[in-house]
């Protein structure tokens, strides 16, 4: 438009859509977009939930709705996380540190640990990863509603006993699992399904590993009875689960059919992959019977890990098909060029050369423009390296400083985790104890951390919910026990011990 009363109509238009667009958002219509962006999430379709995450975060920042910020921006370093884009994630969460709700939310705070160290385990950053874990772990003690709260500390106990399953420390993930399980008539009913099927699918298989079948079949059991009502439809975990209890029993026809039918389950859910696994689990299985149903199934593994390298061959046969297709298309327009005339065949050539000459530059411009996206893309991720690690040790050193303060509030919560982290930080202390007293037990380990710390007898008594008589009558047992003197202050000679 040209006319200037047109163009102020128009700039007006803008402006009312405008604020009539921005008063329409409110915290209410922001939830629910992140709803929807949360079951797009558990679809598995990452792309929509980050779609509507970023919607949300654009309408919250419009309106300066801080806890919308937050919320958006878990969602997106999650999804981020899902995705392997490390980087993105990191800083997705280093903006929600920018956020006035976040420092008074433990809820959020405990999410954001919870994705931070997973990022920390992804890069195999393991010392940050259990540190952040632990953090998790302590900001969703911190949570005052029940519900969350309940759910956080599941989660948290889940990324623990991962951690320790890397670790293959084999008493570790066994008390997570243990607390994984008590916490489970806590947690709200619509997660509760969730949490206790993978929980009790977890702790059947670890009783599989050791040996102990009758505890693996209750919470076999406890697990099917839940996949049973719920209609859960992925069920070849509880079926292997089943075949090898059966395996192990000397049952090897029950084994045999609960292999079959994890076999077919995966199978019929399109999980070819593991179709192809318990294929040929059932080859070798039957092979050991000298069954002949051996020969089958390995038949099946061969045809199942065929049939994925012909769905890729054949994917690429359509695209080579409907090359070729487009090239003979191409061949015959070409021939239905009929030229009786010299002047017409020499323009054709002339067009011919130019087209030549047309996909030379066009190629060569395209080799320029890959190179230097390579160069762009060389330096991003140089620069990209150099910022992650700037961040990592910006991470190292508000770790180290906050570690004492997280040790007296695990102490004065009375936490069974302060003996870990105090164990960590000084583990002189513990060292030397044990060297006078190799059979000293944790709850004396624990008590001597708590007077190392400096405690008075009065605030071990008020922490450890015991009189002020039994914690002086400890220190006069554990005197006589290391020959301490009594013109030597009790505390002082435990923090002595911290001296090399």
């Amino acid at each position: 438009m040209t006319a200037v009363l047109k163009e102020m109509k128009h700039l007006l238009f803008l402006v009312v859509f405008s604020f009539t667009y921005l008063s329409a958002q409110t915290p209410q219509s922001i939830k629910e977009i992140l709803n929807s962006s949360t079951d797009s999430f558990n679809e598995y379709d990452f792309q929509e939930a980050m779609r509507l995450a970023n919607k949300a975060d654009s309408l919250s920042q419009s309106i300066k709705y801080s806890i919308g910020i937050v919320q958006a921006n878990i969602f997106i370093a999650s999804n981020y996380l899902e995705l392997g884009e490390y980087k993105n994630a990191l800083a997705c969460l280093n903006k929600v540190k920018t956020e006035s709700s976040f420092h008074t939310d433990s809820y959020f705070q405990s999410e954001y640990y919870r994705i931070r160290g997973r990022v920390m385990a992804n890069l195999n950053i393991d010392k940050y990863a259990l540190e952040d874990y632990h953090s998790q772990l302590y900001h969703s003690m911190k949570i005052q509603f029940p519900n969350k709260k309940s759910l956080s500390t599941f989660f948290a106990y889940q990324n623990l006993l991962q951690y320790y399953e890397r670790l293959e420390q084999k008493d570790s993930v066994w008390a997570y699992a243990r607390n994984m399980e008590s916490i489970l008539p806590d947690i709200e009913i619509s997660s509760q399904d969730y949490c206790s099927y993978s929980t009790f699918v977890l702790i059947s298989h670890l009783f599989v590993t050791d040996s102990e079948l009758d505890s693996a079949k209750i919470y076999l059991t406890k697990a099917e009875s839940i996949s049973d009502e719920k209609n859960i439809k992925q069920k070849y975990d509880v079926y292997e689960i089943a075949a090898r209890i059966a395996h192990k029993n000397g049952n090897h026809q029950e084994a045999g059919l609960y292999f079959e039918k994890a076999f077919m389950n995966a199978y019929e859910l399109g999980f070819v992959e593991w179709a192809k696994f318990y294929a040929f689990e059932l080859a070798d299985f039957y092979k050991e019977l000298e069954d002949e149903k051996s020969v089958k199934f390995l038949e099946l593994g061969n045809s199942l890990e065929k049939s994925i390298s012909k769905n890729k061959r054949e994917a690429n046969n359509i695209l080579i098909e409907e090359l070729i297709n487009h090239n003979q298309q191409r061949e015959r327009k070409i021939t239905k060029v009929t030229a009786v005339i010299l002047i017409c065949i020499f323009a054709i050539l002339l067009i011919v050369f130019a087209f030549r000459i047309r996909i030379f530059i066009l190629k060569n411009n395209y080799k320029r423009k890959v190179i230097e996206e390579n160069k762009k893309l060389i330096s991003e991720k140089e620069k990209h390296n150099k910022e992650l690690y700037s961040e990592i040790n910006t991470l190292e050193k508000d770790v180290k400083e906050n570690k004492f303060l997280e040790l007296v509030e695990l102490a004065k919560n009375n936490n069974p985790e302060f003996l870990v982290l105090f164990q960590e930080l000084y583990p002189n202390v513990i060292l030397k104890l044990k060297e006078l007293n190799p059979e000293i037990k944790n709850s004396e380990l624990t008590f001597c951390a708590y007077t190392f710390l400096n405690f008075t007898t009065k605030q071990i008594s008020e922490y450890t919910f015991v009189t002020i008589a039994a914690v002086q009558s400890r220190k006069n047992r554990y005197r006589k026990k290391y020959g301490i003197p009594s013109e030597v202050d009790f505390n002082v000679w435990m923090q002595d011990l911290n001296e090399d």
